[in-house]
């Protein structure tokens, strides 16, 4: 306390932020209620799975710890395994793409990766942090990321919490699933939530369910209200906003949904079919409208910082092959799209929303005119009103600091900021190897979590 108290004398915070402050303090007192014996069941449905499939592992393979990686790979490798590591994006790589992996291999592999799921641990996170009363308190971490001031989240990670199934979207199939596990009726989950694979029906994964139900575990009481907020397609409409692009504000003024509305340049079909489509009744309608939906989504979300459609490049740690650019981007959404998809999505992207890449251009070149060796005190103002400052604070003997002030008025500072000769990740239509002048900068590497230099950005990332 008193160290903090002496930052705060020397660096005190601005008023509004202060309050800031204050509010997300009251926030985080508060807390929020928590069914701790749905949990406590929970936690422990999970736990019993997770060590039978791990016996399974062990059987299938006779090691004697099939959960050991060293001792995994080199058994894989003997059943046709070709990548380098068991990471979850090789090994679901090679389920879906190699047909050289014996059939012991392939079910070992589908064992592993039904066991390598750890989000139910966050069920026992929330048992260790929460409070006598119920409720789970300091969740949120005001300025958490100490390059933008953002929050960030404590322990149990609520910005996070696993996306439930398509099924548990059903209220009915959600409350039957809660039932069983107030219940603790570990084989009634098995067999009421079933895994076709193939036109066959095998027993449910208990995980998987648990999973779907982690955020039910939040509850008010009778005379209670739970008022859940987010920034709504935040990305997406400051982008628009910073750049100009009236196309896309017209879709958040006239209250459309900015990813089906996406959706219609993608596939054609108009708006208020997907709107009604995707509110259907009938599930398989509505199930192919948030199909679209979700396509739609990591194309509008990861395009406005200049994706591209990326191809096959490889895991610097581990040296397997990894996707690369909106292809690889997708996957993280658990979206299906083959390579052309992605490259046709950035296409109908950039042709849509021109603005937003002209800002990437105007940024790149206002910080080529102030990082300019030959200036001293060059400024430039971007964005509506010229809300973006860009400007330099120059230290001799250690090179400048690039400064961007942001609408809100806090600022980002990149140390050591110049402009190299970087090569890029990618080569010309001949073959040839490209360079470009490129940001350079010295930070936290996001990987390595180390000091670095030469850590490089452009216009998309600004």
């Amino acid at each position: 306390i008193v160290r903090r108290l002496g930052m705060l004398g020397v660096f005190p915070l601005p008023e509004r932020e202060r309050k800031i402050w204050i509010f997300d303090q009251r926030v985080n007192d508060r807390g929020i209620p928590v069914n701790v014996p749905f949990v406590h069941k929970a936690y422990a449905l999970a736990s019993r799975e997770k060590a039978e499939k791990l016996k399974k592992q062990n059987e299938l393979t006779g090691l004697q710890n099939a959960n050991s990686p060293v001792q995994m790979l080199a058994w894989v490798r003997e059943q046709g395994y070709i990548a380098n590591s068991l990471r979850k994006g090789a090994v679901s790589a090679e389920l879906k793409y190699n047909d050289q992996l014996t059939p012991i291999g392939r079910e070992a592999l589908e064992a592993r990766s039904a066991a390598s799921s750890t989000t139910y641990k966050k069920l026992s996170a929330i048992l260790r942090q929460v409070s006598l009363d119920g409720r789970l308190r300091n969740q949120f971490v005001y300025m958490g990321s100490s390059r933008c001031g953002r929050w960030s989240g404590n322990a149990v990670q609520l910005h996070n919490l696993a996306r439930p199934e398509e099924r548990f979207e059903d209220p009915n199939n959600m409350n039957l699933l809660r039932s069983l596990i107030h219940k603790e009726n570990y084989d009634g989950i098995k067999e009421s939530f079933p895994v076709v694979k193939d036109g066959v029906s095998h027993p449910g994964s208990v995980l998987l369910c648990i999973k779907s139900a982690i955020r039910t575990a939040f509850e008010t009481g009778i005379s209670m209200r739970f008022d859940i907020c987010d920034l709504g397609a935040i990305e997406t409409r400051v982008s628009a906003w910073v750049s100009g692009c009236q196309s896309l504000l017209d879709v958040f003024l006239s209250g459309r949904d900015p990813y089906l509305d996406f959706a219609v340049k993608m596939t054609g079909i108009p708006y208020e079919i997907l709107a009604r489509d995707i509110k259907s009744k009938d599930p398989a309608i509505r199930a192919a409208a948030k199909a679209i939906r979700q396509m739609a989504k990591p194309a509008v979300l990861g395009c406005c910082y200049r994706l591209g459609g990326g191809q096959m490049g490889i895991d610097y740690k581990t040296g397997d092959p990894v996707k690369q650019g909106l292809w690889g981007y997708a996957e993280g959404y658990n979206v299906e799209m083959s390579k052309e998809k992605a490259h046709e999505l950035v296409r109908v992207y950039r042709e849509s929303y021109k603005e937003i890449c002209q800002m990437w251009y105007a940024l790149e070149k206002a910080v080529a005119e102030v990082l300019d060796p030959k200036t001293v005190d060059v400024r430039r103002e971007l964005g509506p009103n010229g809300c973006i400052k860009i400007s330099k604070i120059n230290i001799e003997g250690r090179g400048p600091i690039l400064r961007i002030q942001l609408p809100s008025g806090r600022y980002l500072h990149y140390i050591g900021a110049e402009l190299q000769e970087v090569k890029m990740p990618w080569e010309d239509r001949d073959g040839q190897e490209v360079y470009r002048e490129t940001l350079t900068y010295s930070g936290i590497d996001q990987t390595t979590k180390q000091w670095k230099m030469g850590i490089t950005s452009h216009g998309g990332k600004l």
